[in-house]
């Protein structure tokens, strides 16, 4: 058993490009929605890429074939509800697959060949599954068991490879000329496509002889074998790169299997007709010519044995024995005891085959509806869907022309029918007292139904239909425009700051659905309120219907001579002629209910795709669908030329008729009248109710898809509405904190980093006293940081102070605005204008003289810009810290006592540090110049509190994390690699 090996592919990011697209086309919304499938197809596309490393693996092969089979049923969808190319509205992808015989490399950014090329690899599982089977049948551990419906599953293994091969011959023709290879041309698959069916049949002959069926059945199976591989091999050798696939053994296999069977086809004949000899007495010469038509079969295959493996050999030596050993005993008992001629080899029968084994399709559908398919319904590209609904306008109009005809072919037929007074002339002459069965029983069914008072209630039902969907338009369109509208506001009000798509651009296949459904129900609207109309006019008039049989019988006026007209040839030829105008006027029905039923569930999308891709003419797609309705509409032109015959046949009936009456009494006017009447009643009450079923149908659908729209529209605007409060508070938020306050006003040179400190909620101003004194000081102009520090030592060392909180002592130095109102908005905070420079600084000079002579600051608060003896200044290469906008507290957090807060964010370009603030020994990088006060930011998470070392400290190793507090740094700085790579969670230093 031989087959091709699987296609290989490299594995592609199509998340990211069918996430960007989508999202920026349709919303973020639809893609959260479609991002479980896209996840699955990206997954098992990756794993299709391992598929060749187990290709003699029956049990992965199995679960490979499921994943083909998946990915091809998805690519085809995709390929129908994208576009696909480098435009932005357009799937940027490139699909790579490799040649399964020259590994020659083939690009496409069309999802076709991605979905051909998994089907391909399908029909190879399918085979190689079952060659793996019949390599291992003799092992106790075999994957089927071969014997009963084992080897019936590994036939239909083979067919429905087959199918698939053969399948794709169809589809390679829509391939680009850049997109096709050696084995996706015609004649290849063409190959493999006989190939497997050769296979399949082998199975057969197998079957066929370990249950040993007769010979002749064999003979024929085996025939037929050969034939297969025959027609393989003679299509596979038309393709250069299949011949030299393999060193040519592959071919050499197809080969040598289309002779090997024909020989063993005569092998078989010959020695049952030698066996066949004893019993009949004759016959010898015939097995004698077969045999050696076998030998001679088995000679010609010699120059292509020797080049096949030795598996190959050995069986077909043992085979030519046989027929030679065989040949020999026929040829002594010939010339001893029978002496009959042979046939000569050209004037043999050629046996007789016997085909077993067709193309089937596989068992798993491989165009089943996959759940993806329904999220991708607003996906459909805005062009298609103008084709879609130009075509079904177009129908449309076939329609609406047919109804036409139609109406008027019923105009002439019931203009013919009253100029003759039928069917009322026949009701007329009928039992006086008694109405006809035919007519009772459309009278009885309408009863039976509820009479007008159900009619009146469909009304009624269709009309509640009809303001519950206008309802839901109109909703649907408000909440769209307001969102529509608040999004254009905020985008003018915010300007570059209102970063999101806007809504006009993803609301689009919403407000279309809206507006097309709202112009059909439009439409609608007007048909029902005529119907409603007509229905009112003719309530007077269908009282009639109300009446039973005995009430109706009594109100029939009398007539004569009945009898004898109703046994009449005219009479009676009348009736069949009405009852073959009422079968012609069902076929009639049914024809316009069948295109109006294929009308409504007309699916183009997938010939509109490729019209949209330039894969075929629209005008072609358009005839095509508009010839299926003419074919449907054809009927009834072989309807109408029936009805002109019965036609002719009643002008003539009713000569007859009309003279037999004319013998009688006369013609009773009045007893016409009232069934002309009462059968324009049943008339009318019919055609009402299919056209109220119809409005019905079309309402309850319509409310159903406008259920889903909304909800549609709902989530839509929920989502929007989620982004723009959150949007909105951050812009808000960061306008507070970079409109400058009145406490920034005071100083031009004041650090926004003080405007953080205001905002910062009155529970984390509590919380970090210490790091909020040592942030406002660090950030001031050089002046006043030289003013506070003896003001700070002041109030450390005040034994006023000592017992106070250490909010309080912070408040004492703060301006109002600061520590007392953290929580007032913007025009509070101007009615409370602080201290400006002049009036604060006579406070700190004073507070400066007196705390001269206070103590120095606890060890664990020096500046973190003069560490002690021994250690080392932090490590040159970052930047500065940011601004106020990029500072953020973590919730709740409480630093260490003398730490200072992580650096959040990152510094914008060129900025400038407040004066005084560079530390003692900097250098710049070579060939650059440092700002003025530039620093480097504090090490770590938080700045390190400067411990003394310990003598006895072990050392950390290189690239050891040293956490703050456990231990110091060692005497004499850090060990070479120190900082640590490793960083606590959150710490991004800036790099140059």
């Amino acid at each position: 058993m031989i087959s091709p090996e699987f296609r290989t592919t490299e594995a592609i990011d199509q998340l990211s490009a069918y996430k960007q697209l989508i999202i920026s086309n349709h919303g973020e919304s639809l893609w959260q929605d479609l991002e479980p499938e896209f996840n699955r197809l990206e997954n098992n596309r990756k794993e299709m890429v391992n598929a060749f490393q187990f290709r003699t693996d029956a049990n992965q092969l199995r679960k490979y074939k499921e994943l083909f089979l998946e990915n091809y049923r998805v690519q085809i969808q995709l390929g129908k509800f994208f576009a696909f190319g480098t435009d932005r509205t357009q799937v940027n992808l490139t699909f790579n697959w490799q040649d399964s015989f020259t590994r020659q490399k083939i690009k496409s950014n069309q999802p076709l060949i991605d979905a051909i090329s998994s089907l391909y690899n399908y029909g190879v599982a399918c085979a190689r599954i079952v060659r793996l089977i019949l390599f291992v049948q003799l092992i106790k551990a075999c994957y089927m068991d071969l014997s009963g419906d084992g080897i019936k599953e590994a036939m239909k293994q083979f067919q429905q490879a087959g199918w698939v091969f053969e399948h794709c011959r169809t589809l390679v023709s829509n391939l680009g000329p850049n997109e096709t290879s050696p084995d996706f041309a015609s004649e290849t698959l063409g190959m493999l496509a006989n190939l497997m069916l050769a296979q399949a049949q082998y199975l057969f002959y197998k079957k066929a002889t370990d249950s040993q069926m007769k010979p002749q059945i064999q003979a024929k199976i085996a025939m037929q074998v050969g034939d297969y591989f025959k027609k393989s091999y003679e299509i596979g050798a038309t393709n250069a790169s299949v011949k030299n696939y393999d060193k040519g053994v592959f071919l050499k296999i197809q080969s040598y299997y289309s002779i090997y069977f024909l020989g063993i086809s005569y092998l078989i004949i010959g020695k049952e007709g030698y066996k066949q000899v004893a019993d009949a007495g004759q016959g010898i010469g015939k097995a004698i010519s077969d045999l050696n038509a076998a030998i001679s079969t088995f000679e010609g295959v010699k120059s292509i044995i020797s080049s096949l493996p030795q598996s190959y050999q050995d069986n077909f030596n043992s085979k030519l024995s046989e027929a030679i050993k065989l040949r020999e005993q026929a040829n002594n008992d010939n010339k001893t005891i029978y002496f009959e001629k042979e046939i000569p080899l050209d004037k043999l029968p050629r046996p007789d085959s016997q085909n077993l084994v067709k193309y089937e399709p596989p068992s798993e559908d491989i165009d089943l509806k996959i759940s993806l398919q329904d999220k991708l319904r607003f996906i459909v590209p805005p062009q298609i869907r103008v084709y879609q609904e130009e075509l079904r306008q177009q129908i449309s109009e076939i329609l609406n022309h047919e109804y036409e005809l139609d109406n008027n072919n019923e105009q002439t037929q019931k203009f013919f029918m009253d100029q003759h007074h039928l069917p009322q002339a026949l009701y007329s002459v009928s039992a006086p007292n008694e109405i006809p069965d035919q007519i009772w029983d459309k009278v009885e069914e309408f009863q039976k139904r509820g009479g007008i008072q159900t009619v009146m209630d469909q009304l009624e039902g269709i009309k509640a239909l009809k303001q519950n969907n206008i309802k839901l338009l109109d909703d649907m369109k408000v909440i769209l425009d307001e969102e529509e509208g608040t999004d254009f506001k905020l985008r003018q009000q915010y300007g570059e700051k209102w970063i999101r798509t806007e809504s006009v651009k993803i609301n689009g296949h919403m407000k279309f659905q809206v507006n097309e459904f709202k112009n059909k129900a439009e439409i609608a609207d007007k048909t029902d309120e005529k119907i409603e109309t007509k229905f009112k006019a003719q309530i007077a008039d269908l009282d009639i219907l109300k009446f039973s049989r005995q009430q109706l019988s009594q109100q029939i006026p009398g007539g004569s001579n009945q009898d004898q007209i109703q046994q009449s040839h005219g009479y009676q030829s009348l009736q069949l002629n009405l009852q073959e105008l009422d079968k012609l006027k069902e076929r009639k029905q049914k024809i316009f209910e069948e295109a109006i039923q294929k009308s409504q569930n007309l699916n183009v999308i997938d010939d509109m795709t490729q019209v949209h891709q330039g894969l075929q003419e629209k005008g072609t797609v358009f005839e095509k669908y508009k010839q299926e309705f003419r074919q449907i509409f054809s009927q009834l032109e072989t309807i109408e030329k029936q009805r002109m015959e019965l036609n002719q046949q009643i002008e003539v009936n009713m000569h007859e008729f009309n003279q037999i009456k004319a013998q009688g009494s006369g013609q009773n006017s009045e007893t016409q009248d009232f069934y002309r009447k009462l059968d324009g009643s049943l008339q009318y009450v019919n055609e009402l109710n299919g056209m109220l079923a119809q409005a019905n149908n079309f309402h309850s659908q319509l409310c159903e898809h406008l259920n889903k729209i909304y909800q549609d529209v709902m989530d839509f605007k929920m989502s929007r509405d989620l982004e723009k409060n959150d949007m909105v508070q951050q812009i808000n938020s960061s306008q507070v904190m970079g409109m400058g306050g009145p406490a920034i006003q005071q100083n031009l040179n004041q650090p926004p980093v003080q405007q953080q400190i205001q905002q910062q909620p009155p529970m984390m101003q509590q919380q970090q006293p210490n790091q909020q004194q040592q942030i406002q000081q660090q950030h001031q102009p050089l002046q006043q940081q030289q003013q506070l520090q003896p003001q700070q030592h002041q109030q450390m060392g005040n034994p006023q102070n000592q017992h106070q909180p250490q909010q309080q002592q912070m408040n004492q130095q703060l301006p109002p605005p600061m520590n007392q109102m953290p929580n007032q908005n913007f025009m509070q905070q101007q009615q409370h204008q602080p201290l400006n420079n002049s009036q604060i600084q006579p406070q700190q000079q004073q507070q400066h003289q007196f705390g001269m002579n206070q103590q120095l600051p606890p060890q664990g608060q020096q500046n973190q810009f003069n560490p002690p003896q021994g250690y080392n200044q932090p490590p040159q290469g970052f930047n500065q810290p940011p601004p106020q906008q990029f500072y953020q507290q973590p919730p709740g957090f409480m630093p260490p006592q003398g730490y200072m807060p992580q650096n959040q964010g990152m510094p914008p370009p060129y900025y400038m540090p407040p004066q005084g603030h560079a530390p003692p020994g900097y250098r710049p990088p070579l060939g650059q110049q440092p700002p003025p006060g530039y620093f480097p930011p504090p090490q770590g998470m938080y700045q390190q509190p400067m411990y003394q070392p310990i003598p006895g400290q072990f050392m950390p190793q290189p690239g050891q994390f040293m956490p703050p507090g456990q231990f110091p740094p060692p005497q004499g700085g850090f060990p070479p690699g120190y900082p640590p790579q490793q960083q606590p969670y959150g710490y991004q230093p800036y790099k140059s």
